[in-house]
């Protein structure tokens, strides 16, 4: 009996072994094995942008360039050009002023080689269209308006002069004419690109530095016609407005448009007698006598 009993209990714990065992080989998994990839090289960093000076906008041939014409642009170090304005290396006011010697479109960089600096000595002269002369005119406070005439603008010339030799009419006395239309202002005194009147104060002064010359740019015809003027009388500038000039040329003034003072005020018409103002002919070719045929030597 006794043995019986310990047969049963093997017995039983056998099977409960089996069935443990079992169990335990139904719920084990083989924990999965990793296999070693080869290590991937670090991705390289982008490489960093170079800012250079380029053109904001379509610049022709022979433009001074001012501030706005410029903008710095971000390209790759590959792209860098010999001759490039890097930034730190070159700055928007050194070659601010500078002449265009060839077309850039917009948004190419700027070449040093194909821009000519005021500093240059041939600056002056490669600004002058083919054709050209560069004369410079005496103002004063009223003329240069306190800098509002500058660089690259467009003005006409007038001609005030006091006819001295009319003393019986005081209509007569004063006339002014336009004698020359849409020139070109190269130069305020020795500065060719346009600045804002606080440039214009001296660091010890309050008082703005007034312009005492105004260069300009003339064919030889125009030229000789200023000399002559500055000796009838005195010269003074009328800035353009920006529409009137793009495009249009450079010319005489209209033949026939004195205005003398008598067309000025309506005082002088009332206290002196009535009659005729002269023809609308040009002062200056009045003042010029031609002599006759006859008198010029063979």
């Amino acid at each position: 009996m006794f043995f019986r009993n310990v047969m049963l209990i093997l017995g039983a714990l056998c099977i409960f072994g089996g069935l443990g065992i079992g169990y335990i080989l139904l719920t084990y998994q083989e924990a999965p094995v990793e296999v070693a990839k080869p290590e991937q090289p670090a991705p390289e960093p982008p490489s960093a942008k170079i800012a250079v000076l380029a053109a904001a906008h379509d610049i022709p041939s022979g433009s001074l360039l001012q501030q706005g014409d410029l903008l710095w642009k971000e390209i790759a170090p590959a792209e860098i050009r010999p001759g490039n304005l890097v930034r730190g290396q070159a700055s928007e006011a050194e070659f601010a002023g500078s002449l265009a010697k060839r077309d850039f479109t917009i948004g190419e960089a700027l070449v040093a080689g194909d821009l000519l600096k005021q500093s240059d000595r041939r600056f002056l002269a490669a600004a002058l269209k083919p054709g050209t002369r560069a004369i410079s005119i005496p103002v004063d406070a009223a003329q240069s308006a306190y800098g509002l005439i500058e660089p690259g603008n467009f003005v006409d010339v007038i001609l005030t002069q006091s006819l001295s030799d009319q003393p019986s009419d005081a209509r007569r006395k004063v006339v002014a004419e336009t004698i020359l239309q849409n020139i070109r202002v190269i130069a305020v005194d020795q500065a060719t690109t346009q600045h804002t009147k606080a440039s214009l104060v001296p660091p010890s002064s309050t008082e703005p530095r007034l312009p005492k010359t105004v260069t300009l740019e003339l064919t030889k015809q125009q030229a000789e016609t200023v000399f002559v003027a500055l000796q009838l009388g005195r010269l003074q500038l009328s800035l353009r407005a920006l529409e009137e000039s793009e495009g249009a040329p450079a010319e005489h003034g209209e033949h026939g448009s004195a205005t003398w003072a008598g067309d000025v005020s309506p005082a002088l018409k009332q206290i002196v007698p009535q009659a005729p103002l002269p023809s609308s002919s040009s002062s200056i070719e009045s003042s010029i006598r031609r002599p006759p045929p006859s008198s010029m030597l063979r």
